[in-house]
């Protein structure tokens, strides 16, 4: 459930630089599983989107679930991809879908990062604010 009083931090008005962006596989007993995505901006805030879409042009272009995945022809890495979308692109700010908790990322040259909230109990998604603000994906929560 999302706390009333911290619905006026959404959206979050980011207008900076991407600075960083880190990726790390997180296999399953089958060898699959997901890359988890760390989103650095030039103002401080930090993204960590451990199930994630990456939008190019209105379409999807590759998912946190694609890494590694072969699909007929060599491994798909995701996290290159999304490397090379995000990288020096200016953030303009971060959307907060309030029925199913998804965050989206939304950057000037029109791709959108957008993390999903797909379990209830566990953080799929942590954000921390340029103004230290926390936020997760199963409970919002600002630091006094």
């Amino acid at each position: 459930m999302i706390r009333e009083g911290y619905l006026a931090d959404w959206p979050m008005l980011l207008d900076g630089p991407v600075v960083s962006v880190r990726g790390a596989f997180h296999p399953n007993a089958e060898g699959e599983g997901s890359a988890h995505a760390y989103v650095a901006l030039a103002n401080g805030a930090l993204f960590k989107f451990y199930y994630w879409r990456l939008i190019v042009g209105g379409e999807s272009a590759v998912t946190s679930f694609d890494h590694l995945s072969r699909l007929g022809g060599p491994p798909i890495d995701a996290i290159a991809q999304l490397t090379a979308a995000l990288e020096g692109q200016h953030c303009l700010r971060a959307e907060l879908d309030l029925t199913r908790g998804d965050i989206a990322l939304l950057l000037g040259n029109g791709t959108r990062l957008e993390a999903l909230r797909i379990r209830t109990l566990f953080e799929d998604w942590e954000v921390e604010g340029p103004d230290s603000s926390l936020y997760w994906s199963n409970m919002i929560w600002k630091r006094p």
